[in-house]
């Protein structure tokens, strides 16, 4: 790591970030973050940009799998501090260098015109022009455009264009941060599994590879659709509840790929959790980080005491003796956000993307995942398990637990340095009381629940 002589003090911190000193390389990768992210805001503050510091800054982060994070942020110090060129040259230069040098021509190009409409609206042609001849690639050689509403921050999203006679339309999904291995996987052994899935994903084309043989882009059918929006929120739950109804468990396709569901924020050894949640180790670790993380987070005491008892009580009342993956699971799609939904105008159908991440979890995961990534208020999310969930017959006692369970966890996961907001306290109160009364319930019945097993 880059010794750096930082201008602050790191004491309030402590507390604070004692949990990630505990789970390795992960965690120490996110204090470093932020203590560079302080320290090049302060010598901004100061009028005394530090360059050598925005550079080594973006090298960490190239090498560090938190490119995207970096981009972000820069783009931020340049807006707020009007830091012109030299931020951004460095911040380009580094964040791309190890991407590009793996890269084919083939995907040099696609990369690269994609970076140009990036470039054009943001930093300007000359930086553009900078990456460019460093590769040795032009943008003529390659006829791209975004697809308006796709294309995102973290991967620069997805590129419309035409590769044959006919001139038929294509999407490449090309990801900075990440390779497209699991997307791939997804399209070569679940796919074709279930029918369904090719009504609301799009066919597969090709695969274009580094020259280290790892895949490094998704060629995919275009299907015209229009971003979705928290509008249509009925219709999506509806496509997905049809979509968990279909692509039910199956312990010959979990065997395939025993992918976890990622914890983004959570300790290496939770990354199968989820999807493991009726094994007794995983599903107590689960509990046992949920209960590092309020130890040391500032939430109120009341809030920390209420859910400190629900954990507890979850552990205590060893669910997952009673949780049947055949019955309790499906397949999700792991990353069920707003920006990967498209709404096909004329039908009832929702076009889902992004893969990545897909595995066997608790059925309502997805829809967890959906409430908090959108920052739904609570009174949307308990409209939705009273009006869906807690009166269909589709879900059990079981199934409400985990979706409250989950909704929880993520909830901790996706803010780990911050303070909870109201409209999530509001949530928490109502979901555990729910899930206390059920959990009562289930241990009365254990006998009925235990011979369905």
């Amino acid at each position: 790591m880059f010794n750096i002589d930082f201008k602050y003090k790191f004491d309030i911190l402590k507390n604070k970030f004692e949990i990630l000193f505990k789970y390795g390389k992960s965690y120490h990768d996110d204090i470093t973050y932020y203590r560079y992210t302080k320290a090049i805001e302060e010598s901004f503050e100061q009028g005394k940009a530090d360059l050598e510091l925005i550079y080594q800054f973006s090298y960490f982060c190239s090498h560090e799998n938190i490119s995207y994070r970096a981009i972000s942020f820069l783009i931020k110090i340049k807006n707020k501090y009007n830091s012109l060129e030299i931020c951004n040259y460095f911040l380009i230069q580094q964040y791309m260098n190890s991407l590009l040098e793996h890269l084919n021509k083939e995907t040099q190009a696609v990369v690269i015109s994609l970076l140009k409409e990036s470039l054009q609206h943001s930093f300007g042609n000359r930086l553009f022009k900078l990456l460019a001849n460093k590769i040795s690639v032009f943008p003529n050689e390659v006829s791209s455009q975004y697809i308006e509403g796709i294309n995102r921050s973290d991967n620069f999203g997805y590129i419309l264009h035409n590769i044959d006679s006919v001139r038929k339309k294509y999407v490449t999904k090309i990801s900075i941060t990440a390779l497209q291995q699991n997307d791939y996987l997804f399209y070569l052994e679940i796919r074709d599994i279930y029918p369904y899935l090719h009504e609301i994903t799009p066919e597969l084309i090709g695969t274009l590879k580094s020259k280290n043989g790892l895949l490094s882009c998704l060629t995919l059918d275009f299907i015209s659709g229009v971003p979705s929006d928290h509008t249509k929120l009925d219709r999506i739950i509806k496509c997905h509840k049809e979509f968990i109804q279909t692509c039910t468990f199956s312990t010959t396709i979990y065997e395939k790929i025993k992918r976890p569901f990622y914890l983004g924020a959570a300790p290496r050894y939770l990354s199968r959790s989820f999807s493991r949640i009726h094994e007794p180790s995983y599903f107590h670790r689960i509990m046992e980080w949920n209960l590092e993380v309020l130890n040391n987070q500032a939430y109120r005491p009341e809030l920390k005491f209420m859910l400190v008892m629900f954990f507890e009580k979850i552990r205590a009342s060893n669910l997952c003796q009673y949780i049947i993956p055949e019955k309790h699971y499906s397949l999700c799609q792991g990353d069920f956000q707003i920006s990967n939904i498209l709404y096909l105008p004329n039908s009832e159908k929702f076009l889902i993307v992004d893969w990545a991440n897909c595995t066997f979890a608790p059925k309502l995961l997805d829809i967890a995942t959906l409430f908090v990534e959108a920052q739904y208020s609570y009174q949307t999310i308990l409209d939705f398990f009273l009006e869906e969930i807690e009166y269909s017959e589709a879900y059990d006692d079981i199934d409400i637990v985990l979706f409250f369970l989950t909704a929880i966890t993520i909830s901790l996961m996706k803010r780990p340095f911050t303070y909870i907001n109201e409209d999530t306290d509001k949530f928490f109160r109502p979901a555990v009381n729910n899930c206390l009364g059920l959990l009562d319930k289930i241990v009365a019945n254990k006998n009925e629940y235990i011979s369905e097993i």
